[in-house]
């Protein structure tokens, strides 16, 4: 799934982790020279005099390397802490959807920065420097040996949305239990690619110590550690004096369920003092080329992942570049990891993305690999909303059908991970490349970009995406097979994990012949229809401060409404939209089946909610004490509406004995119950099911719920 989370990566960050270039190059000359100005003040207030302001540059325009993009001092503040600069035909380009950050520094404090986009240059940018408080360490090998040298940087800086890290390190806590992390992480102020910030970068001296400051006390970095013959290794830092990380990832850990608990699968915490054991690298060494002679692909990316994960989930990136003889060379990868290596062609070229799992033996250290990469289809086309014709920012991604003979052919496959994606511009048009034979196009529309229309305003703050789910046309239907799962529909590629329909806008299946000609292929968005829902009480009075689950057909689902009504998106009679109305304050609840056909505003009256106690026991009978409860009802938008409300409510428990009492239980609702003692999940069977809900106001009792161990 393409996915763009708010302010949560920028094309620096991409740049420096794929080196996928795909930058337009040096801003265009203009009459009158963009001018960036404003002041820098220190932590209490008063002007930071002599405080370096730093711009992105390309050394060489446009970019085809991470190294041709660097931060350069432009300016240096004055008395009263202000500063001025004209932008050049080398600095980075202004961009309307990718911000560019504006970064001051004075040696004591810790950096801040504004993120500049076009269109939108402030007239006074204001910045105010941090407390600091440096991060130290000690490099070592395996063997005990001191790495003298070794490159340490800050690869990104994390400011959470408070200031402060206490609700940011709950919800890392809590990882495995809902998703508070992630929009904690979304709502964070994030740097990227500060390690090319020289002041961000420091060695180790000869006994394997080093200090970096200017990151800023209570924020979160991730540290880079990188020498020569060592794995390329990546720490998250919290920075806060005293920090012990151990009880936080424990916490993590065993929030996880059991499958995801293995190494690299979630990354670590730590203080900003410790010590750093580095393993010996994994090199690879290969050559990429294209044909039947073999021709060099000079120029084409090659990424890989070292050690370490990073606070979003992703990895510790690593790329080259291949020379004129196609030939590159990978260092710093972790051999326990394998290596998964992604390989992009050179800009303008027609060459399909690659992406390929390498077998490693026991031991092995070096490895050569022979890359084939082969030409791909051109497809072009436009994505747009059918009911007005305008175009519309998206992701537009392919997925090869089963069958499709070319998908396993070298050069073509890639089972590894999901097919190159593309963004279109603002008027919907993109163009691809795709492998030849059957495959699907998808489109998936972006949130927060240029081009997305509402029929009305936002709800609760949350703004819906007013199209429908994808779906087949007839003629398309016949070729793929789609499976209806409850709320889910998806379908079968020709690689990995079934293509889930939900997440994505508008699909189309397409067939082609190798060497064939440009395709040209739209894909239309469907807004379907609205409906408006009334909300009352039993007594006929407005009801407020409403959570709405099911809201639109496409994440986010739920939304919160000020006012006793609310606007439903993208409905359609073919798939009939469950409502889910809960508020909980008032302990109310309610629902409505729509299809988008009602006439006038339809009233959902909300009823009591239903409660649920009982003693929870393991499978010997004994009970489960200080155990964590927590209900998943089978409908998305009565799951996701009890979600988004439990974010900000104290989790429930058993105590010692194994009993519980839970409130708010929605009536008329299928459900199950699951708990989590330590780090070990149970699950029971469903609560209720088609044939039996709970009724408004019920008081149900499970006198003895057992529960088995999940593994």
């Amino acid at each position: 799934m393409i996915q763009r989370p708010a302010r949560s990566q920028t094309l620096w960050s991409t740049i420096l982790a794929v080196s996928v270039l795909l930058l337009s190059g040096p801003a265009a000359g203009a009459a009158e020279p963009t001018v960036l100005r404003g002041r820098v003040l220190l932590p209490d207030g008063k002007p930071a005099a002599g405080a370096g302001i730093y711009w992105l540059q390309f050394k060489a325009p446009p970019p085809r390397k991470p190294e041709d993009v660097v931060f350069e001092k432009r300016a240096a503040t004055d008395d009263e802490g202000r500063f001025e600069f004209s932008l050049l035909e080398h600095d980075a380009p202004l961009d309307k959807q990718q911000p560019r950050p504006l970064v001051a520094y004075l040696q004591g404090y810790g950096v801040d920065w504004v993120e500049i986009v076009q269109d939108q240059v402030p007239n006074d940018a204001a910045l105010r420097l941090v407390d600091d408080h440096p991060v130290r360490g000690r490099v070592a090998d395996t063997e005990g040996r001191h790495v003298a040298g070794a490159k340490i940087s800050a690869a990104k800086i994390v400011v959470p949305p408070s200031g402060k890290l206490d609700d940011f390190l709950e919800a890392w806590t809590k990882r495995g239990t809902g998703n508070r992390f992630q929009q904690q992480l979304s709502a964070s102020r994030q740097l990227f690619a500060s390690r090319l910030l020289p002041f961000l970068a420091t060695v180790t001296d000869r006994d394997g110590r080093f200090e970096l400051s200017g990151i800023g006390a209570e924020r979160l970095a991730s540290v880079s550690i990188s020498a020569p013959g060592l794995v390329s290794d990546q720490l998250e830092v919290v920075n806060r004096e005293g920090f012990e990380a151990d009880k936080y990832n424990q916490a993590a850990q065993a929030g996880m369920v059991p499958m995801m608990r293995r190494p690299g699968m979630l990354p670590r915490l730590t203080g900003p003092v410790f010590d750093h054991i580095a393993e010996i690298e994994l090199v690879v060494r290969g050559v990429v080329f294209t044909g039947p002679d073999r021709k060099p692909v000079a120029k084409a990316v090659v990424g890989a992942s070292g050690g370490g994960m990073n606070l979003g989930g992703g990895s510790n990136p690593i790329s080259a570049q291949a020379d004129e003889q196609g030939a590159f060379e990978l260092r710093g990868l972790r051999r326990s990891q394998g290596a998964l290596l992604s390989v992009y062609a050179p800009r303008g070229s027609n060459l399909l993305f690659r992406a390929l799992q390498l077998d490693l033996a026991p031991g092995q250290t070096v490895v050569n690999v022979e890359v084939e990469m082969k030409e791909g289809i051109v497809v072009e086309g436009r994505v747009f909303d059918q009911a007005t014709g305008r175009g519309v920012n998206s992701g537009v991604h392919f997925v090869p059908l089963p069958g499709n003979e070319y998908f396993n052919q070298p050069g073509y496959g890639s089972k590894v991970m999901g097919m190159a994606s593309n963004l279109t511009d603002d008027e919907g048009q993109f163009r691809l490349l795709v492998m030849p034979g059957p495959l699907v196009l998808m489109a998936q529309v972006q949130r927060g970009r240029p081009g997305i229309l509402v029929a009305g305003p936002p709800v609760g703050g949350n703004e819906p995406i007013p199209y429908r789910q994808a779906s087949f046309s007839e003629e398309d239907s016949k070729r793929v097979p789609v499976t209806v799962d409850g709320d889910d529909r998806y379908f079968a590629g020709a690689y990995g994990p079934l293509r889930f329909l939900m997440g994505w806008n508008a699909v189309k299946v397409i067939d082609s012949a190798p060497g064939s000609g440009p395709i040209s292929c739209d894909l239309p968005l469907d807004p379907g229809k609205t409906a408006t829902i009334s909300i009352e009480d039993e007594q006929g009075q407005p009801v407020t401060d409403a959570f709405v689950g099911g809201v639109a057909d496409c994440w986010p689902i739920t939304a919160k409404t000020a006012e006793p009504r609310c606007t439903i998106y993208g409905l359609g009679a073919d798939r009939p939209r469950h409502v889910c109305v809960f508020q909980p304050q008032r302990h109310l609840a309610g629902s409505a089946t729509l299809t988008g056909d009602e006439q006038g505003p339809v009233t959902i009256r909300l009823s009591p909610t239903a409660s649920i106690a009982g003693r929870a026991l393991d499978a010997d009978g004994e009970p489960l004490a200080d155990a964590l409860l927590q209900f998943v009802y089978l409908r998305r938008s009565a799951w996701d509406a009890i979600n988004v409300v439990g974010r900000d409510q104290a989790p429930l428990k058993t105590d010692a004995d194994g009993r519980f009492r839970a409130e708010n239980i929605l009536p008329g609702e299928r459900l199950t119950l699951s708990f989590r003692q330590g780090d070990k999940f149970f699950g029971g069977p469903r609560i209720t099911d088609e044939k039996r809900q709970l009724a408004p106001g019920e008081k149900l009792n499970l006198v003895e719920f057992r529960a088995k161990e999940l593994q």
